[in-house]
């Protein structure tokens, strides 16, 4: 904080009012109605810190980002060559580059014919999920008595879900018995004769079988990350499997809190052969929990509005799939969160104009991140360059990293 942050941070209302008056108000006879300049300007000056802040946690990717590829160059040639450090991406004069007259005529325009084009192309969500799920929450609490809980995470949970989004939820139940018990009661040992409604045992795979507004039923138990995949009430669901060691029952509360969540998946990280998986998946949550707490709420209605849209031109473009290496809702979403950072008090069309000029001038591979990197607890499932490099025998195209403990 430089001088004048200080003898501002000094002063009160009253007086930092009358400062604002001063400075900004010169017609005196509306100098008295002007009691909510502190609130708009504390507003504006937060947007700043946000901004300044996501500066500097670039300028340490970039540090880092040189560090690392200096230390490869020694070791693979043994030699002293060095990457400089620079001071800044060419791009990052977000100070400079704010939008400072937005509520004009064309800007609004542009926004209408954006939001028509998603219309037309019924990409627009038009009916809420929120029904199906809770009817889908209460199936699952009857069927475990009580023991497992319906956890929302992806874009549901973030507001940027589209007519085409599956709607990704993680089934969470305290692990009392074996693990592979506890996998064979999600997904059962039966196939589902969806068209007889036949299914051989108690599990909550043969129960959503046995469920007439069950439309589609599909388990994966061998993928990635294992889930099972259904059509309830008209509404795509992806219902990924966690089941948490050492603990009788899971917090009361609904929905969970974001140290709840943690708690959980600090169980599941000190186990001697820790599930990364489950970790995974229940760091989705904490990672979108994390983005809209950084955007806030007044952020956070443009943002959606952004996101939706880079949905609509990702797909249009074919390149939107995890499956292929291309982007999905939660990269998407990280940029989306950078750019409103950078940003804070523009339109979404301005918004979308820098989103371009933002990546497209981006020094890859020099990872994208909302937050700085500190050691903790969860050290070895954290990212870094070199465990991504060895995991892929390969070297970063464009890392987008999320933000979490």
């Amino acid at each position: 904080m430089g001088k004048s942050g200080q003898i501002w941070a000094k002063w009160d209302d009253e007086r930092r009012n009358n400062a604002l008056i001063l400075l900004f108000e010169k017609d005196t006879q509306k100098r008295t109605t002007c009691s909510n300049l502190v609130a708009q300007f504390g507003t504006h000056l937060e947007g700043w810190r946000k901004m300044r802040e996501q500066q500097r946690i670039d300028q340490i990717s970039i540090n880092e980002h040189v560090n690392y590829t200096n230390s490869k160059m020694n070791c693979s040639i043994g030699g002293t060559e060095q990457i400089k450090m620079t001071n800044s991406h060419s791009f990052m004069l977000p100070q400079l580059n704010q939008q400072i007259f937005f509520n004009d005529n064309n800007d609004e325009e542009h926004l209408k014919e954006l939001e028509r084009i998603l219309s037309e192309e019924h990409f627009v969500l038009t009916m809420d999920p929120t029904k199906a799920l809770n009817e889908l929450k209460a199936v699952v609490s009857n069927w475990s008595r009580g023991e497992a809980k319906l956890l929302e995470i992806g874009s549901l949970m973030l507001g940027t879900n589209t007519a085409t989004s599956d709607v990704d939820i993680i089934y969470i139940v305290p692990q009392k018995t074996t693990k592979s018990e506890a996998v064979d009661k999600f997904f059962g040992t039966f196939q589902c004769d969806l068209s007889q409604r036949k299914c051989e045992d108690n599990s909550l795979y043969c129960l959503l079988c046995l469920n007439e507004k069950v439309e589609f039923l599909q388990k994966l138990s061998k993928a990635y990350i294992p889930l099972i995949k259904i059509h309830f009430l008209g509404f795509d669901f992806d219902i990924l499997f966690v089941s948490v060691p050492t603990i009788n029952a899971l917090p009361a509360g609904e929905p969970m809190a974001q140290n709840e969540v943690m708690e959980l998946i600090r169980k599941l990280a000190n186990q001697t052969e820790p599930d990364e998986k489950m970790i995974k998946s229940l760091a989705g949550h904490i990672t979108n929990d994390h983005i809209k707490r950084l955007l806030g709420k007044k952020m956070l209605k443009k943002f959606r509005k952004l996101v939706v849209i880079l949905k609509f031109w990702a797909k249009s473009n074919f390149i939107y799939g995890t499956p292929f290496g291309f982007f999905n809702g939660i990269s998407l979403s990280v940029m989306a969160a950078k750019v409103s950072l950078l940003y804070p008090n523009c339109s979404v069309p301005f918004l979308l104009n820098r989103f371009f000029l933002t990546f497209a001038t981006w020094d890859w591979p020099i990872p994208l991140r909302l937050v700085e990197y500190l050691p903790n607890e969860f050290q070895k499932f954290s990212w870094t360059p070199k465990d991504e490099e060895n995991k892929r025998n390969s070297t970063l195209l464009m890392p987008i990293i999320t933000p979490g403990k």
